[in-house]
């Protein structure tokens, strides 16, 4: 029954799935698997008074069960009960002192329930009752930086140093505390050692962009580089994308092109690749980004490539009525706003057009005393092609 429900769950069929689980839970009332999957297959059809019902029987029948606890806290929170999510949490990080890995599920609910603080006293615990487990140490160390506790956090990377001397992860995770806590020369440094010791593609990335933000301005060669050796890291190749689309197009079209062929079911290289090509003059870029709109009609900047192509290619009513569409979705969105202004320009709605200039203008008159100049001079350069590496 169980493999019945599986299969059919595989096959998309939930009600046939939950059929299968309710009679296997009927069968076998003392298999706790079984009910844990029904409540959570209950749960997630938003049955949650019928998730709750089956939780607080199975807890009733085994009150010192860390895997049932961990269920009806998930239970009670699908269900909004947040209050009572987080005492079941607390019980079962209480219960779970004897087992690392149910200690270190305990801590992780906590932290999806926003309990953050308990959390905390969970991993402090569980690090003392248990210091040479690797897994506690990086999850009190991801708490304590996003505390803030840095200096608690470099004593905590300081600690798996000494257990580790060698090993560039530890280096990594020096450099990410220092980041978060704003000095970016020292975790340059701390990434480069890193890399040094472990190369990886996503530790070489948190070094291009600790260079970055610490304004040391990364050669793209580095990135360059690593593909020619590990030319299937599409992590990397989408950033060094990224980095060319201003300066060098027919570079980052190359890479988009590579990514594009890697997942044919990807919009965003479909996306990047159309707006390129428009930049361009290149007829390729309305066909693609018909297609990138065919994957991903609900994305707002998919939607606005797809428009703005149109309205610059001669079809501003067809343009317009997509770029209303996008606004709807991001309507604080400055690049959208300026399209559909342009679009009600080339429709003959002078007057449309010149009111959503004014709020552009307005906008934009607030955001340039937050946002750095380069960043908005190259909104202005790129036609409202926005901030972002990828749009």
């Amino acid at each position: 029954m169980e493999a019945l429900a599986k299969f059919a769950g595989r096959q998309g069929d939930t009600d046939e799935a939950l059929r299968w689980l309710e009679k296997a839970a009927n069968t076998d009332p003392q298999n706790v698997p079984v009910h844990v999957d029904l409540i959570s297959a209950y749960s997630r059809l938003g049955r949650h008074s019928d998730a709750l019902s089956v939780a607080r029987e199975l807890a009733a029948n085994n009150p010192a069960s860390v895997t049932i606890l961990e269920a009806v806290g998930n239970a009670q929170s699908a269900a909004g009960q947040r209050q009572a999510a987080l005492s079941s949490f607390a019980r079962m990080a209480h219960l779970a002192r004897g087992s690392v890995e149910d200690l270190e599920r305990a801590a992780r609910r906590q932290m999806d329930a926003g309990d953050t603080d308990g959390a905390y006293r969970t991993l402090r615990t569980a690090t003392e009752e248990h210091p040479s487990v690797v897994s506690l140490r990086l999850l009190l160390i991801e708490l304590e930086t996003s505390f803030g506790h840095y200096d608690q956090a470099m004593q905590s990377v300081d600690r798996l140093q000494e257990q580790f001397p060698d090993r560039g992860f530890v280096d990594g995770l020096r450099g990410d505390v220092l980041t978060a806590s704003g000095r970016l020369e020292d975790a340059v440094a701390a990434y480069e050692t890193a890399f040094e010791r472990e190369p990886s593609g996503p530790l070489l990335l948190r070094l291009y962009g600790a260079r970055k933000r610490a304004g040391l301005n990364p050669e793209t060669t580095v990135l360059e580089h690593w593909l020619a050796d590990n030319p299937r890291d599409h992590q990397v190749r989408n950033v060094l994308a990224g980095a060319l689309r201003e300066s060098h197009p027919r570079k980052a079209i190359d890479h988009y092109t590579a990514l594009a062929r890697a997942a044919p079911r990807d919009p965003a290289p479909l996306n990047n690749l159309a707006w390129l090509y428009h930049r361009l003059g290149d007829r390729r870029a309305q066909s693609l980004a018909e297609r990138a709109y065919g994957l991903a009609p609900d994305r707002a900047g998919v939607i606005d490539t797809y428009g703005w192509i149109l309205v610059e290619s001669g079809e501003p009513e067809k343009g317009l009525e997509l770029l209303r569409k996008a606004q709807a979705k991001v309507p604080d969105d400055l690049r959208v706003r300026y399209h559909v202004a342009v679009a009600l320009s080339r429709t003959g709605q002078a007057d449309a057009a010149k009111r959503e200039l004014a709020a552009v203008i307005a906008s934009a008159d607030e955001a340039l005393a937050r946002a750095p100049a380069p960043c908005w001079t190259a909104w202005a350069a790129a036609e409202g092609s926005g901030c972002a590496a990828s749009r």
